[in-house]
């Protein structure tokens, strides 16, 4: 029998009186609340290894701007050596873990930080959400890496289908610092533009074998109103000119079914798809793993709920206790619609009324879509006791009422512990309009706010090296081309241009150039000194460990 959505909304539900204004959990998306009345036998037929995600993505597509880059016809991962090689998930619903894999791995191989085989079983039974393997999501796949228990890899951890566990304690292959969620409805430009950018892009669809061409490897699912998700897959580039049921023009999708499926493992998913673009998510930046960094964080499982006034702006104050001999160098946070703003304040003392003693505070940063952010403070904080600070964050949203992630205990989707006497939440910030939060309050949540912290003693982090800035000017260009950029330190710069096919058809590399801004003037020609036809090319530039690449449109 289905259960009335009203019950659902009545335990989605718990509010807190602070300061004549009442702050709540936000009402569960519709698509959440169906999920969960579809009686539990039928799920899987219904949704197969997708749970839907229970916060509604607050975006105006208006806002959004087509992207002003040219891009070609057809792009491809395959042919940029930006992908690894096609898995193959079985009988489970594993296919969210293998997405996210595939794009992490993706991201590793496009910015030189390596060839890397990520554990999908790592996630898959380690995710901290209830159940072990009934489907999963983006924002699943994204708290498992931002509690920083992963990415393991493979080798450490390999798929054992439904009959493996969680293998705790293995020492992370890497460390993610970000997510992203991309909203609906963003122009297609902004797509391939991040697909330029970052790799591949975790995704999520409804694949019925009924509207799959077997002759050219295409697909398309017209959709209707109540239509749900049911596997999640990755786009990894694009063609123009793809014939599919939908029309002209495909996004070239990599699944997780073994290379004896589709082509090679590869399929064309029509532009015009009903869900293909509608729940992108990609981790923009892989860093090397510090064991000598320690996460500070009340949010045992991850963001489970938004949480706010009503309002577009709310704040939380979180009490940490840095051990003695640290510093204190970065503070992340969830952000819960599209854009948002935050800012962080540092104080060492809190008397439940208002917060003393600053010891630091960061710029104001507007990010464009909902994800998970890291900001670094201007100058670390060093600790030399153990220390009590207080870390207000400040969360203005857009039109959304609910600016705050939290985690608090949801019977059906998580029961983490939650915190006391470690948080309050306030509509201002202002002093005398705190009211506390966590278990034994009227409102017991965790804010997902995390500390990240190193001995004050350690040499300095070991990250990829990343290029500030890269651009290229003119573009389009004609006979020359110039590069900006920044190196972090004196490092071998490597400046390579390949066609729309993958082929390299100029390379030069510049030997120790000095840190600081630069700028590098190159013909455009190939290596042999003809001039190159006009066109669309890729133009990567390698600094020290890592690379970038970006579009470049030759004109004559």
């Amino acid at each position: 029998m289905r259960l009335p959505l009203t019950v659902f909304v009545l335990c989605l539900s718990f509010v807190l009186s602070a300061s004549n204004s009442t702050a709540a959990i936000a009402p569960a998306s519709a698509e959440y609340l169906e999920y969960l009345s579809t009686p539990e036998m039928l799920r899987a037929q219904r949704y197969g290894s997708y749970i839907p995600e229970r916060n509604v993505d607050i975006a105006d597509p208006a806002i959004f701007l087509p992207s002003t880059r040219i891009f070609p016809p057809v792009y491809d991962l395959r042919l940029m050596q930006g992908l690894t090689p096609i898995r193959d998930q079985g009988w489970t619903s594993a296919c969210w873990c293998f997405s996210c894999c595939a794009a992490l791995e993706s991201r590793a191989l496009l910015s030189g930080f390596g060839t890397y085989d990520f554990s999908e079983n790592n996630i898959y039974y380690g995710h901290g959400y209830v159940g072990e393997h009934i489907g999963g999501n983006r924002i699943m796949s994204t708290t498992y890496l931002m509690r920083g228990v992963g990415p393991v890899l493979e080798s450490q951890d390999p798929f054992q289908f439904d009959i493996g566990q969680y293998h705790a304690g293995l020492t992370p292959a890497a460390f993610v610092p970000e997510a992203v969620w991309l909203p609906q409805e963003l122009d297609i430009s902004l797509i391939k533009e991040a697909i330029v950018d970052y790799g591949a892009l975790d995704v999520a669809i409804n694949f019925t074998d009924s509207y799959f061409n077997s002759v050219n490897n295409s697909y398309y699912y017209p959709g209707y109103a109540g239509a749900d998700t049911n596997h999640l897959v990755n786009i990894v580039g694009w063609n123009d000119n793809y014939p599919t049921a939908g029309g002209v023009g495909a996004w070239i999708v990599r699944n997780c079914w073994s290379t004896s499926w589709g082509e090679s493992g590869y399929f064309y998913v029509s532009y015009r798809d009903y869900f293909i673009t509608r729940y992108p998510a990609y981790w923009p930046e892989i860093r090397s793993y510090n064991s000598q960094q320690q996460i500070l964080q009340y949010d045992d499982v991850g963001y489970i709920g938004d949480w706010g006034y009503g309002n577009d702006t709310a704040c939380s104050l979180i009490k940490y206790d840095i051990p003695a001999g640290y510093k204190l160098s970065r503070i992340g946070s969830y952000t819960t619609s599209s854009p948002s703003n935050v800012d962080y304040r540092v104080y060492d003392g809190f008397d439940g009324i208002s917060a003393t003693g600053l010891l630091a505070q960061t710029e104001l940063e507007i990010h464009p879509y909902h994800g998970f952010y890291m900001t670094d403070l201007a100058e670390p904080l060093y600790f030399e006791e153990a220390t009590a600070v207080y870390v207000l964050a400040r969360f203005v949203s857009r039109n959304y009422g609910y600016p705050l992630a939290v985690e608090y205990n949801l019977s059906w989707a998580a029961t983490p512990p939650i915190s006391s006497n470690v948080a309050w939440v306030s509509p201002s910030g202002e002093t005398g309009t705190w009211e506390q939060v966590g278990a034994n309050t009227g409102c017991p949540i965790d804010f997902c706010t995390k500390l990240y912290i190193t001995p004050a003693s350690a040499a300095a982090e070991d990250e990829v090296q990343i290029p500030a800035t890269f651009n290229i000017s003119p573009n389009p260009a004609r006979g020359e081309m110039t590069l900006f950029f920044q190196n972090k330190t004196a490092a071998q710069v490597e400046i390579s241009l390949y066609n729309i096919k993958g082929q390299l058809v100029k390379q030069e590399l510049y030997s120790n150039l000095n840190s600081g801004q630069q700028s590098i003037s190159m013909a455009l020609t190939t290596t042999h000194g003809s001039p190159l036809s006009s066109g669309v090319y890729l133009c990567r530039l390698k600094t020290g460990a890592s690379s970038q690449t970006r579009l470049l449109t030759v004109i004559k």
